[in-house]
């Protein structure tokens, strides 16, 4: 279930920005959130299995779906922009990660997609998508999707994981490295 993935998403993106501002990123505490959401999802698609909901409910809980999404959305777009930023990341750069680390590379895709729509050619989302299509097993798309991400961030830093990560994953796919 979806669901529950997309509620620690909104979760996550909804903790007030004071409590986010001069503390530390806490990777790990967001992996043991991540993973005692895979628990629960484990469950309740057991469950599921066990009493398969009735159409109603499934579009029921498609519209609850549809809803946390908007919301958080506006949410975000409530903050405004400022630099530095108030919030950890975009929400659909957030449930990419989230499904990413749930192995979930359809439902990442989608995620990374919609974050685009919202900052065309941002660096963040267009890494996801590569790091999507790589861990998916689609070197070809892949590799096109990580040169578009190079170009993206041809003025960044050349140090940053994700530039080295991609120009990596370039060479070893005899693929054309631009920018940096």
């Amino acid at each position: 279930m979806k669901l529950l993935l997309i509620w620690l998403v909104i979760c996550v993106c909804s903790f007030p920005a004071s409590l986010l501002r001069g503390q530390e990123d806490d990777a790990s505490d967001l992996t043991k959130m991540l993973k005692e959401a895979q628990e629960l999802q484990k469950e309740a698609n057991q469950i599921q299995k066990e009493n398969p909901p009735s159409p109603d409910a499934k579009k029921k809980l498609a519209e609850m779906e549809a809803d946390a999404k908007a919301e958080a959305a506006r949410q975000e777009k409530e903050l405004g922009y400022r630099e530095p930023p108030i919030h950890i990341r975009p929400v659909g750069e957030t449930e990419g990660a989230a499904f990413v680390n749930a192995s979930a590379w359809n439902d990442a895709r989608a995620a990374y997609q919609r974050a685009l729509i919202e900052r065309p050619n941002s660096g963040f989302p267009l890494y996801g998508l590569a790091l999507v299509s790589e861990k998916a097993g689609d070197a070809k798309t892949a590799a096109t999707q990580y040169n578009a991400f190079v170009a993206a961030w041809q003025s960044a830093d050349p140090s940053l994981p994700q530039l080295a990560h991609a120009r990596a994953f370039l060479a070893d796919h005899g693929t054309a490295v631009g920018g940096n």
